[in-house]
């Protein structure tokens, strides 16, 4: 039977490949940029592997006890997963990596394996991207900290988002980063670790990890402060100014040293108590033909829902983009030379740009702006966290809003540039399988019409104006080219997919 048993879990991790395969390549690629924030992720993997060799002796004695409460679970989890993977929402496909995991070898061997295994694979969680969400909130969470301590040291400074203005001296910007993320994952992979392996009551557990999210913040908030302090002192002369990164780590080094003494003062109240943890019961004995019968049923709950999206797949070169510019009625020209400002996103993979001006006979100037992506795939999607449809390096929105012309959906935004000062309206639209959406999240979700239409397209259509005499003048010239256009701006877009 442990012959069997070694056997079934080879078929399982081959199985586990080639429905992960793609997404684990992935993530490895993430973890090789050693200038990221998960430039730990190997590490991780290797915490994971350590701590299931720590419980080896209970592996040896686990006794097979497939559960179908569990092979359920796991069709539904691959199905979720397959979608994301097509839709290309790489942060929900990675999520899903761990509990498919787990289930699948769960279903296989039932819960008391999947009990051993639940802990050590909740670490990958510290490796998987979704933390890059945070990095914004904690950007601004930094200036909001940095603000007091400006006015307990007397630093003149004006705050603007995440761009710190200290007049007559210099500008910083509290950029992604700044935000603390690297620090606050590797401190909570760290004392999760200590926690797991040196406390045996939950409560000392968490009560460990909050106050190392609290030391990890604030040494970031510190390196943040004594950065802009150093500016100030020396007027953006010294070197930390432009290389910081090794004084950072030693912020952050610093930083767990009180960590790390509460840790130790920890884990002696928490010998002082007897907690028995044996709990775990020993399920009953299953046959080699059960055995089997589990094995089929899991590897099918993994490889059937993933197979289907996979049939449904369109290769990428079965839409081509060949684009020509929109021909607009209303009395709208193509001007020849393009003139003034004429970019304000930061977009990657797409196959084709197209950016023109027009003009119409009161000699109204617009610019018009295309990325057209065919056929969406991971790197060459519209919706993609490096995505920006307006570049907050360069711009800042002082206004922003949904709007509808003629029932189509568009976002009306504000733009003040940072270097020029300049005023600028853009309004902009997601075109993703053949539907206009004014929202990231549903452009994203846009994309399950695909299953039915075939269409794995998207696009993202904008227009702007200079506010150079008024942005209400802005506004009813680019409302009034989209009142007659909306049809003509998509339309190009599907003769150029050929569709």
């Amino acid at each position: 039977m442990r012959y069997f048993n070694l056997t079934s879990s080879l078929v399982l991790f081959a199985a586990l490949f080639a429905v992960l395969g793609d997404t684990l390549v992935n993530l490895s690629s993430r973890w090789l940029k050693m200038d990221e924030s998960y430039s730990h992720g190997f590490l991780v993997v290797g915490i994971v592997i350590y701590l299931i060799l720590l419980e080896k002796e209970k592996l040896k004695n686990i006794v097979s006890s497939p559960s179908i409460l569990a092979v359920i679970g796991l069709f539904v989890t691959t199905l979720l997963f397959s979608a994301c993977q097509k839709l290309g929402i790489d942060v929900l496909e990675e999520l899903f990596v761990p509990i498919i995991i787990w289930l699948a070898f769960t279903a296989l061997f039932g819960w008391a394996l999947g009990r051993i295994l639940l802990t050590p694979l909740l670490f990958l969680y510290f490796a998987i991207p979704f933390w890059d969400y945070l990095a914004y909130p904690l950007q601004l969470l930094t200036v909001f900290i940095n603000e007091y301590l400006f006015i307990i040291f007397s630093i003149d400074a004006v705050i603007e988002g995440v761009f710190v203005t200290l007049p007559g001296i210099g500008v910083f910007e509290v950029a992604h980063g700044c935000s603390g993320l690297r620090y606050l994952i590797v401190g909570l992979t760290i004392t999760c670790l200590f926690a797991i392996l040196n406390l045996r009551q939950w409560k000392y557990r968490i009560l460990l990890v909050s106050i190392a999210l609290v030391f990890s913040l604030a040494a970031n908030w510190i390196r943040v402060f004594l950065l802009i302090f150093i500016g100030y002192k020396t007027n953006m002369t010294s070197s930390l100014i432009d290389d910081h990164e090794f004084f950072g780590w030693i912020i952050f080094a610093l930083s767990l040293i009180p960590v790390f003494f509460i840790a130790n003062r920890i884990q002696r109240i928490d010998n002082l108590s007897e907690v028995n943890l044996d709990t775990e019961s020993v399920p009953a004995k299953s046959t080699m033909r059960t055995s089997l019968i589990a094995l089929s049923f899991t590897v099918m709950g993994l490889m059937l829902p993933y197979a289907a999206f996979q049939l449904s797949t369109v290769s990428e070169g079965a839409q081509s983009s060949n684009f020509r510019p929109a021909t607009l009625v209303g009395g709208w020209k193509k001007l020849a030379v393009n003139i003034g400002e004429t970019s304000f996103s930061k977009m990657k993979g797409f196959s084709h740009k197209h950016i023109n001006n027009y003009y119409d006979s009161s000699n109204n100037i617009l610019s018009l702006n295309f990325y057209v992506y065919p056929a969406q795939s991971p790197g060459k999607e519209l919706i993609q966290y490096s995505n920006k449809v307006i570049d907050n390096q360069r711009w800042n929105i002082s206004r922003k809003e949904n709007i509808e012309v003629n029932g189509a959906p568009f976002v009306l935004a504000e733009l003040r540039g940072r270097d020029t000062d300049r005023l600028y309206l853009v309004l902009y639209s997601y075109y993703v399988s053949g539907s206009l959406y004014n929202d990231r999240v549903l452009a994203k979700l846009g994309g399950l019409k695909g299953l039915v239409n075939s269409r794995y397209d998207g696009s993202l259509i904008l227009l702007s104006r200079s506010c150079d005499l008024s942005c209400e003048q802005a506004e009813s010239s680019l409302r009034s080219l989209l009142r007659e256009n909306v049809a003509s701006l998509t339309s190009s877009i599907d003769s150029s997919l050929d569709l």
